[in-house]
């Protein structure tokens, strides 16, 4: 294993048992240099061995491993601002908010936790409403809240329909819905006879969802498939942190004949219209990543390179000094091809800090 390798399965393990922590922190452990610290730790988060919290410690993100969700909340709290430490303590304390009941301030703060607020876009009488759980409170707790709180508005349960995965998308159109009407008719009579006729006419053919709980029943002998949907998304998540490293990427040595990856095939095309013959191929992730051993005829013999192929359509100074690093210990020099593009710090950082290295630009 190359000492790039054995780094980053050093930080990997640091992080699972400090976590979660700053990048400083896991420097002074590991040591060498924090710009590659933080290229290794990307890295790792981009294959699903890390996670990232959104909010900052000075700056700095957390890094930690699934699991240690829980010691967030106490890392955090202190370092949020005013607003959204309010929304913080008062989704705590209650578990579950519904988002019209929320002053404007408190609205938007929810908006910028999404470490601790988990939205849950819902379908009631047919309009759409966002619900924000606490988020160490599980699916089922949840619900059950959310049911408390639609019977103390509603005086009797009211059908509660998920929506389906897109609560970025569908969160703007909670505000063009016409919420207010719903929540104010009792505090603003003047806006009851502009809005309750136009609600009626869709709340009374919306009766015909009545109906649905009367189908229920008659598939209540069938509640065994009915409880066999519910517990899969139960299991779901449980089992997400255990399939992790299932999915980390593993190095896989592969000849070009036998390599299904669309990005892996470009680049092999690339380097054969070019005239390089390829030795060996290692596919670190899936049409993202791939190493290639590769030997370039000249005048005076074959030459030999590592070449690193990067699916990503910006690269910053940390990767390519990871890549250029890894061609080091193989005692090879760089070819890193990519068909995206590095920023200006990377490119400069590259001209002063990585010579003989070649960058190419290829398209997809």
């Amino acid at each position: 294993m190359n000492k790039v390798l054995q780094l980053k399965e050093q930080v990997l393990s640091y992080v699972k048992r400090a976590g979660p922590i700053l990048p400083v922190k896991v420097k002074q452990n590991v040591g060498t240099s924090t710009l590659f610290i933080s290229a290794l730790l990307s890295e790792l988060t981009s294959g699903k061995q890390l996670k990232i919290s959104k909010a900052k410690v000075g700056g700095s993100p957390l890094y930690y491993a699934a699991g240690q969700e829980p010691k967030l909340a106490t890392m955090l709290r202190d370092h949020l601002k005013e607003f959204p430490k309010r929304a913080f303590d008062l989704l705590q304390e209650n578990k579950v908010l519904r988002e019209r009941d929320q002053e404007p301030a408190i609205r938007v703060a929810l908006k910028e936790i999404p470490d601790f607020a988990k939205p849950l876009p819902l379908q009631i009488k047919g309009n759409l409403e966002t619900f924000w759980k606490w988020y160490l409170v599980d699916d089922d707790e949840a619900k059950e809240l959310i049911e408390e709180i639609l019977q103390r508005l509603y005086g009797e349960d009211k059908p509660v329909t998920p929506v389906t995965e897109e609560p970025k998308a569908e969160e703007p159109k909670q505000q063009e819905l016409p919420q207010p009407a719903k929540e104010e008719p009792k505090e603003e009579p003047k806006e009851e006879p502009k809005e309750e006729p136009k609600e009626e006419p869709k709340e009374e053919p919306k009766e015909e969802p009545k109906e649905e709980p009367k189908e229920e029943p008659k598939e209540e002998p069938k509640e065994e498939p009915k409880e066999e949907p519910k517990e899969e998304p139960k299991e779901e998540p449980k089992e997400e942190p255990k399939e992790e490293p299932k999915e980390e990427p593993k190095q896989v040595t592969l000849p070009p004949q036998q390599v299904q990856d669309d990005f892996a095939k470009t680049v092999i095309a690339y380097l054969n219209k070019n005239n390089v013959n390829i030795e060996n191929i290692v596919v670190i992730r899936k049409n993202r990543e791939i190493n290639f051993l590769v030997k370039i005829p000249t005048d005076i013999g074959n030459l030999a390179y590592m070449v690193k192929a990067k699916n990503k359509k910006k690269l910053n100074e940390g990767e390519l000094l990871l890549a250029f690093t890894e061609a080091q210990n193989e005692k090879l020099p760089l070819i890193f091809l990519t068909n995206g593009e590095t920023t200006k710090k990377a490119q400069e950082y590259m001209v002063k800090n990585m010579k003989g290295m070649v960058f190419k630009q290829i398209l997809s």
